[in-house]
């Protein structure tokens, strides 16, 4: 799969992209919906495992990713409720642990002090369908994190969004495991939701452009991905949580993308990669090779390989 078009400029008005998507709607039954954003199943993560992923809650329940001690990315929706800005004050974002109930010294909280969503950001609406282009947002903190074992910036394996698509193109080559994260429900019963106080971890597999039927505007923008094992589900509060393929944080839930095919319902999660907009939100200032170790890990492994053997 190649992330093509990821340069590509906006060439459609949005009276133009907003009648083809209802056409698309109304003709193949797809949307994207934030609402139904990640894991049901999965497993709980460790202590340590992702120390840039964090709980964000407002008026709505999201995810994040954290790009310096005091930034982090998270989905514009998180932002914008019924069509309206949210007050920055009112979103509380917690770190550095994997329970967010948890009395733990590891766990850091924090309020927003600001936020910046995508001058592009609009929820295209059909029906009781909707769609969201250039969902993402960029927050700062009240109250910067202090850096520590279980809670750190992400490491990005590339500087600008050229070097983020070799990454991509790198994963799909390889046909590498992907991870998505969250704090979302556990079961998908609308009158009866239950949300997880774990962060969950899911292991999927990228999916053909072809097959993902994202707009054609966001095409380069997100990515499909299903899971690896059946049971493994996704549920609403997810939006916003880290993606990673190979170790590589590349971006973050957005929702699924659900259409009937040959009468069959195909469903695939979505998630927006942070590559095209590296330049946008600055983002290059934190580039590594791969996301770090914890600390326990890299002890493993080195015992395992430096060790004199006998």
């Amino acid at each position: 799969m190649y992330w093509y078009m990821y340069n590509h400029r906006n060439q459609l008005n949005i009276r133009a992209l907003e009648l083809w998507f209802i056409f698309l709607i109304t003709s193949c039954g797809r949307f994207v919906s934030s609402d139904e954003g990640k894991i049901v199943g999965g497993r709980i993560a460790k202590r340590g495992e992702f120390p840039a992923t964090l709980f964000v809650e407002g008026p709505g329940r999201c995810g994040g990713t954290l790009v310096t001690l005091s930034t982090f990315l998270s989905a514009g929706g998180c932002f914008v409720i019924d069509g309206k800005r949210v007050e920055a004050k009112s979103i509380t974002v917690i770190g550095g642990v994997v329970n967010i109930k948890e009395k733990s010294t590891d766990k850091q909280e924090s309020r927003v002090k600001e936020y910046k969503v995508h001058e592009k950001y609009k929820k295209l609406v059909a029906g009781a369908s909707s769609y969201t282009i250039f969902d993402i947002a960029l927050a700062t903190l009240e109250t910067p994190f202090i850096s520590t074992e279980t809670l750190k910036p992400a490491v990005f394996p590339a500087a600008d969004s050229a070097g983020m698509k070799k990454i991509l193109d790198k994963v799909n080559s390889e046909k590498t495991t992907c991870i998505g994260t969250g704090y979302g429900a556990v079961n998908l019963d609308r009158e009866e939701r239950v949300f997880s106080d774990d962060l969950k971890v899911a292991e999927l597999t990228l999916v053909p452009v072809s097959d993902c039927r994202v707009l054609k505007i966001m095409i380069g923008n997100e990515i499909c991905a299903t899971s690896l094992k059946d049971n493994d589900q996704t549920a609403p509060g997810d939006t916003g949580s880290t993606f990673m393929c190979g170790g590589y944080i590349l971006g973050m839930a957005k929702g699924r993308n659900r259409y009937t095919k040959d009468g069959k319902e195909i469903c695939y999660l979505v998630y927006t990669l942070f590559g095209p907009y590296m330049e946008y939100f600055s983002l290059g200032g934190n580039e590594g090779t791969q996301y770090q170790l914890h600390p326990a890990t890299f002890l493993c492994w080195f015992f395992l390989f430096c060790w004199p053997q006998n």
